[in-house]
């Protein structure tokens, strides 16, 4: 019996683009007896890359943040299929790891 390929709908291709592609990983070495927060900020639409680095500096002028480590950013879609919503899936491991050492 024949099998009938069937082509994604527009909302389809969406939903798997976002459900398995929209993915990312990043490594940060963390300094041993040191508070971290993450934090996510929304933007306003005016922002841009090239604004990153003075919204580091206001940041890093409130009393006590040390640092700002940028680890992803996305602008979120202008619209979504009925009756969905965008959520971000957020988890962090901890891991204590060898320090590579060379022959």
């Amino acid at each position: 019996m024949a099998e009938t390929i069937i082509d994604l709908t527009a909302e389809q291709a969406l939903r798997l683009a976002y459900d398995k592609r929209m993915r990312m990983h990043k490594r940060v070495e963390l300094t041993v007896d040191q508070l971290y927060a993450l934090t996510l900020l929304t933007l306003n639409n005016a922002v841009q890359p090239t604004d990153y680095p003075t919204l580091g500096t206001a940041i890093e002028a409130v009393t006590g943040v040390q640092n700002i480590n940028l680890l992803v950013d996305h602008h979120t879609l202008a619209s979504l299929p009925a009756d969905t919503k965008l959520v971000a899936d957020i988890s962090i491991d901890l891991n204590i790891v060898d320090i590579p050492v060379e022959p």
